[in-house]
């Protein structure tokens, strides 16, 4: 995988940039995640709708799953394309 140069991980707090965590990441679709320990809650939102919108320009994770529905589709499309609609068997 190569670095993707100007690419960066942030992170917010109730709208608020916190800093950046990582920059020339390695190109590709990055997901957030939490990791809880014991007893602990958190309250997470993905958007659309921001209690806190971030600053700057961003993109809510729902925008994510259809964008990767849409490059799913083409991917498919481009299978049976170069493989004359046959579905290998020996892929599955």
């Amino acid at each position: 995988m190569k670095p993707l140069r100007g690419s960066k991980i942030v992170f917010y707090k109730n709208g608020k940039h916190l800093g950046t965590a990582f920059e020339n990441i390695n190109a590709g679709t990055f997901y957030p995640a939490a990791s809880l320990y014991k007893s602990c809650t958190i309250s997470l939102n993905f958007g659309p709708t921001f209690k806190y919108p971030p600053e700057g320009k961003y993109k809510p994770i729902c925008e994510l799953a259809h964008e990767a529905t849409i490059e799913q589709t083409m991917t498919d499309m481009l299978f049976f394309t170069e493989n004359k609609g046959k579905l290998r068997l020996d892929t599955l």
